[in-house]
């Protein structure tokens, strides 16, 4: 490799690694920006197709790593060996992907244009899987402020969008590659439009075409209002409440600020039906200190809430540490606990439902016979829960709805399967404060707004500091809280 080829090649590579750090929210822009998703894989196949398959790998190491650190910046403030593990994970599953997209090229180049972007797809799909499954930096979450390509995921999913973009850059670095190759052969005439390469063109048009009708039509189907309607009245508590804060102090103030919240917002609008409180809102296990109060101050604040919430019209869901006793011993859940005034309140028999996709390494250990040296890593910053076993559909004036907490609420499979044991509405109880950081916020939030087009179903979340917000069937944001400030969102979720 010359010198020439080694610095074009690591302009391409820095150019790709800037270009989807861009379109994603993070250091560049706050809330991402959806054209340069469109752009983002450009330099990346264009580095591809000029690349050995030995220096393959090596180039997709670097963009892996340099692509993800960038990603998840804000995890420098939480915990640097997990910035670290999760950018050295990527860059060699992105060095393996590199190398199959080189060997690709190499033997079927006619199709490389293609079998690229499938192979990427596939890849970002596979790493979705398992319990190491992992949402962020999936391509088709740049367009989350696009409510058109939003809504069409109601017919492909997040993947749709992903192919169409891939695609897009892999023929655009085609074309590029051929003008360069034109341009060094001394004026030979160039064209998009040959009869070799018409297919190619159709094959992108039809996809895009296909992305917007679906997108429309769905778009559509949120407002028809022809269609039979019920209203939830409900309000979204958002205390901006210092995470790191721990002891029977914290607790009492976090819980007189809940409630000065929530009075506030109960008496600006009586007819509230549900009031939602986000993950870990009150940290003591409220049903087992009021139940055993071995723990005197916690119990008293225990009862102090419950007592609360019972002299209230309207239900209540929120977070919280939940212990139960079985064979095995006292299991330990990040549950959501729901509280109807006058039926289950005192004594406390909340509907619960506990949290069945754990973090990887801060809330479990994942395939601990081979990965439990890896607790000591994240010691000071994991808190470890079991994970819940059964879903649970809570229910309100005739309407059902589930509560993904937190992380759960970024892989499609687990929303996917609350709507189809009968979820009408997504109820999603987040915790991000802990990364004092609006780009982790909106990646969150910029996942979350493809679980509602994916099941047509509205969806609100509940957050600690951000993003507390509305989002209706098609994955548009109807209403949002400013973030980092304390404060309530109000709000009548409209289900068809």
């Amino acid at each position: 490799m010359t010198v020439k080829s080694f610095l074009s090649s690591l302009l391409l590579c820095i150019l790709s690694v800037f270009f989807i750090s861009c379109a994603h929210p993070g250091l560049f822009f706050s809330s991402g920006s959806a054209f340069f998703g469109w752009i983002s894989y450009l330099p990346l196949f264009l580095l591809l197709r000029s690349s050995s398959l030995k220096s393959a790998p090596a180039w997709g190491a670097l963009y892996g790593f340099g692509r993800f650190f960038l990603l998840m910046h804000w995890l420098f403030s939480y915990n640097l060996p997990a910035l670290f593990g999760i950018s050295l994970a990527m860059a060699a599953e992105t060095a393996a992907i590199c190398f199959v997209c080189a060997l690709v090229h190499k033997h079927f180049s006619i199709f490389s244009w293609l079998f690229m972007p499938l192979i990427l797809l596939c890849f970002e799909f596979l790493r979705t899987t398992g319990q190491l499954g992992f949402s962020y930096g999936i391509i088709g979450y740049s367009q989350w402020k696009v409510p058109l390509l939003v809504a069409s995921a109601r017919f492909f999913g997040v993947w749709g969008i992903s192919f169409v973009i891939m695609l897009f850059a892999s023929l655009a670095a085609f074309y590029a590659d051929r003008m360069i190759h034109f341009a060094g052969e001394g004026g030979r005439t160039f064209s998009i439009w040959k009869k070799a390469d018409r297919a190619k063109i159709l094959t992108l048009l039809f996809s895009l075409l296909i992305l917007i009708i679906s997108g429309f039509f769905a778009r559509n189907a949120c407002n028809d209002t022809s269609r039979q309607e019920k209203n939830l009245p409900l309000v979204l508590i958002q205390p901006d409440s210092d995470p790191w804060k721990n002891g029977l102090d914290a607790y009492a103030e976090e819980l007189q600020s809940l409630m000065e919240l929530t009075d506030r917002a109960l008496s600006e609008h009586p007819d509230t039906r549900l009031v939602v409180w986000s993950e870990t809102a009150f940290v003591p296990d409220i049903v087992r200190h009021y139940r055993e109060g071995a723990d005197a101050g916690r119990a008293l604040l225990s009862k102090r809430l419950l007592s609360y919430i019972d002299g209230k019209n309207a239900a209540f869901l929120l977070g919280n540490n939940h212990q139960e006793k079985g064979a095995d011993g006292v299991r330990e859940y990040n549950s959501a606990l729901f509280f109807e005034p006058g039926k289950n309140v005192l004594p406390p028999e909340p509907l619960v439902y506990s949290k069945m996709r754990l973090v990887p390494f801060t809330e479990q250990i994942p395939y601990p016979r081979f990965l439990s040296f890896m607790a000591k890593i994240f010691a000071s910053d994991a808190h470890y829960w079991s994970a819940g076993k059964e879903l649970t559909i809570f229910e309100l004036d005739g309407i059902r709805f589930s509560s993904p907490i937190c992380f759960e609420d970024t892989f499609s499979s687990v929303v996917k399967e609350m709507c189809r044991a009968g979820a009408e509405l997504i109820v999603n109880l987040s915790n991000d404060s802990w990364s004092h950081s609006l780009a982790c916020q909106n990646q969150h939030l910029s996942m979350a707004v493809f679980r509602s087009a994916e099941n047509h179903v509205p969806s609100v979340r509940s957050t600690a500091s951000g993003q507390t917000c509305i989002i209706d069937a098609g994955g548009k944001i109807l209403s949002e809280l400013e973030a980092f400030k304390p404060g309530y969102l109000y709000g009548k979720v409209s289900i068809r």
